[in-house]
């Protein structure tokens, strides 16, 4: 029996004061096969969450049955959901920030006489003083400005000229393009490209950098659980998700290790205005793709509730028939979320706990023991993951916030060999080999944002990552990193901004440099704008590149290096966005060049019959791309074109290597029908050949390039009765793409001088959505 005590601590001054111990002697060590830590952390939390909306709840009854109501609407009447409003007590001096709710209403406890200010984006600041304590309503006025696509990821706040280079993914763009998880969001990507694996999944390079060097969030919690270098996107579903953010270049210096190459930011859907917002989702695919999921959204004065749930099952796909054996492997998952929130005064609270589960089923072609005996060995990969986490953001004054994201994740990868008998029909297990990862975090960030000239930020990461199970050598590795980090913002005039950023960090198994960086914007009017950027990043080597070792029948066996050498990197990057707006017509044109150079590069390379990794003497990806748009009335045209070439000196005798050169071509077509809200679009992605330098058995540098190909999708979504029944249909692959000659390996289970999967040949699909709301 395990005796653990769990002791949580939630302080805030002046409003909560409070500790709460729970002691669980429970063992868990049998349930499921997973680690009994993990089954008390969810448990705990869960706990606490129901906890905590009982006594926030409770709290806001005592406050609200003294306070002074105040509503705030807007010019049509609709109440104004997250207005800032800082009250001044005249007599005492104090301030106070409070948030509306979505009847735009706040309820004050100060003594009159005090003084109003609101702030809010789409609306004029408005200024008052109350003598007395009687309820008031008020009307704002609008700011009247065209909002644009607004990002968040690397930036102080809510933003529409971000100071990175990022692209920003909205929910109406992952529906069009029926987007189930993140790689299939990634398939018309400019700049970015998706190498599937029958496997292990798939995995994406950004501007020609990939693996270990693109960092995926959720929320602002980094994804773990890395398998052969790289997260597998298929697996971080988008049922629940607002957007996506995506940071083209390194952002070491804001997110440490793992962002030389990027970031991804998923942002789940937070947004419950409603009482009561109920719905399910149905996705069906002429693949073999079956999705349904589930959600309740609850709104009660200050605290948001949200649950989430649902399953995912794909029955294998080939292109010729061969009964048992699928190229795209058959898999199933589950998945469910639990988010509470509550807002209290000038500070808001948010637990979240997530559960994922996959199974991947590999089945043999070949049968074995005939004519005596008949039998196959299949293979099945399972994946779990538990995440939770806490964040706390607390609004100090106007210009002023605190933010805690506190994280555990626990992500476990288990191969399973079973023997299946045709005479008996038995299946009797063979092997098992479980791979255990956890990682916990703790991110502080104190920001200071207003008009002024000078504004900065400041915070604290600490991450510890451990990883366990027969592969790993001496069965358990951990490594710890831990930084401090600031960055300022700087207006050297109202139309330039510069912002310098440092890192400094301790890792304990490499020594980490400092990490400068440097974003400028220079806005020459509203219709130009121009960024520029340097960054310095740094990767120390994970623990599955240091001690993995990894030796299966079926495949080449894996060895970690634990000689390997730090990745160091220099990137810099200049982009330009440029509007022109004539009556009803709209054009835009965002050229961008980006070069980086990365010394140490750590790469899976082929030894003799084993594979290992290996740090390259030089890597270097350099080109740009070039965006444009037109818009006019419900019709919307984009199209793009980059270059990336690519340069990996293998070592230092291989010096007569050259840059390779692959290109990509994007473009799209929307239109919208306001009368019935129909909207259409049309979506087409060109890959260039992509090129690669790889050694032969005797060590020598050998040039091999793969075949281009082409992938088009169509779809149409209707809603019905205001939007509660949401219909999406379409066509995927038109041109019936199956797979591509690739003399790149694109992972161990595929080859060299093979074919790779890169679509499952021409689909229809259909999604359903039916929405419920008070």
């Amino acid at each position: 029996m395990n005796c653990i005590i769990l002791r949580f601590y939630l302080v805030k001054s002046g409003i909560l004061s409070a500790k709460c111990q729970i002691i669980l002697l429970i063992d868990f060590s049998s349930v499921f096969n997973l680690p009994s830590k993990i089954y008390l952390f969810t448990f705990a939390t869960l706990k606490i969450i129901s906890l905590s909306l009982v006594f926030f709840l409770f709290g806001s009854f005592l406050y609200l049955s003294k306070a002074q109501g105040l509503a705030f609407f807007d010019s049509a009447g609709h109440p104004v959901d997250g207005l800032i409003v800082s009250v001044h007590e005249k007599v005492t001096g104090k301030d106070k920030i409070y948030i509306t709710d979505q009847k735009g209403a706040v309820s004050l406890d100060q003594t009159p006489p005090v003084t109003i200010r609101t702030f809010h984006f789409a609306f004029q600041t408005y200024s008052d003083t109350l003598f007395n304590r009687e309820s008031k309503t008020f009307i704002l006025k609008s700011n009247n400005v065209i909002l644009k696509e607004v990002s968040i990821t690397g930036n102080y706040g809510l933003t529409d000229h971000s100071l990175y280079n990022t692209e920003v993914i909205t929910r109406e763009q992952i529906e069009s393009k029926a987007a189930c998880n993140l790689s299939d969001l990634f398939v018309h990507q400019l700049n970015a490209r998706i190498a599937n694996d029958p496997a292990t999944g798939s995995s994406v390079t950004i501007q020609g950098i990939g693996g270990e060097n693109i960092k995926i969030l959720v929320d602002g919690v980094p994804v773990i659980g890395r398998l052969y270098n790289n997260i597998n996107p298929s697996q971080l579903n988008l049922n629940n998700v607002s957007r996506v953010e995506i940071i083209k270049g390194p952002a070491s210096a804001l997110y440490g290790t793992n962002a030389l190459g990027g970031v991804v930011n998923i942002i789940t859907d937070a947004s419950t205005n409603e009482k009561l917002k109920t719905g399910i989702n149905a996705y069906y695919e002429s693949t073999g793709q079956y999705n349904f999921d589930a959600f309740a959204n609850f709104h009660i004065g200050k605290t948001k509730l949200s649950v989430t749930g649902g399953n995912n099952f794909f029955d294998g796909w080939s292109e010729i028939d061969t009964s048992r054996f699928k190229e795209w492997k058959p898999k199933e998952q589950f998945f469910g979320n639990v988010r509470a929130s509550q807002f209290f005064n000038k500070t808001r609270v948010t637990l979240q706990t997530g559960f994922f589960d996959e199974k991947v089923t590999d089945k043999s072609a070949t049968l074995r023991g005939w004519p005596y005996d008949a039998y196959a060995l299949d293979d099945y990969f399972k994946t779990i993951r538990f995440n939770n986490n806490v964040q706390v953001n607390h609004v100090l004054n106007e210009s002023r916030s605190l933010q805690l994201t506190a994280a555990y994740s626990f992500y476990r990868y288990i191969h399973e060999t079973h023997r299946k008998d045709f005479l008996d029909l038995t299946d009797s297990l063979i092997s098992k080999d479980p791979n255990d990862f956890g990682a916990g975090m703790v991110r502080i960030v104190y920001t200071k944002d207003n008009k002024d000239k000078f504004n900065y930020q400041a915070g604290i990461d600490a991450n510890e990552e451990y990883t366990s199970g027969k592969r790993i050598s001496n069965y358990k590795q951990q490594v710890g990193d831990y930084a401090v980090f600031a960055s300022v913002q700087y207006k050297l005039f109202s139309s330039l901004v510069i912002s310098p950023a440092i890192r400094a960090a301790y890792n304990t198994t490499y020594t980490a440099p400092v990490l400068p960086s440097l974003q400028s914007i220079f806005t020459v009017n509203p219709n130009i704008i121009l960024r520029a950027s340097y960054s310095h990043g740094f990767r120390s080597p994970s623990l599955k590149e240091l001690y993995l070792d990894f030796t299966n029948g079926n495949h080449p066996r894996i060895l970690g290096n634990p000689f390997l050498t730090a990745e160091n990197s220099n990137h810099i990057l200049a982009s330009a966005d440029l509007t022109k707006k004539t009556g009803k017509v709209t054009l835009s044109l965002s050229p961008s060049f980006f070069y980086n150079n990365i010394s140490n590069k750590i790469t899976l390379a082929a030894q003799e019959k084993n594979y290992t990794y290996v740090n390259l003497l030089k890597y270097v990806t350099k080109g740009g791309q070039i965006t444009a748009g037109f818009s006019m009335g419900n019709l919307e045209l984009n199209s793009g074109i980059s270059y990336t070439f690519i340069y990996n000196q293998l070592d230092d005798v291989n010096t007569n290597v050259s840059f390779l050169k692959t290109a990509e071509f994007n473009s799209s077509v929307e239109y919208k029908i306001k009368k019935s809200n129909t909207h259409l679009a049309a979506y087409w992605k060109y890959n260039g050949r992509q090129p690669i330098y790889t050694l032969d058995e005797n060590n020598v540098a050998q040039y091999f390039k793969g075949e281009s190909f082409s992938m088009v999708d169509i779809s149409i979504v209707q809603p019905f009765w205001k939007k509660m029944l949401t219909v999406g249909a379409g066509i995927k692959n038109i041109l019936d793409v199956t797979k591509i000659k690739s003399l790149q390996q694109s992972g161990t289970h595929q080859a060299m001088d093979d074919y790779a999967l890169t679509g499952m040949g021409r689909s229809v699909f259909v999604r359903i959505q039916l929405q419920l709301s008070k």
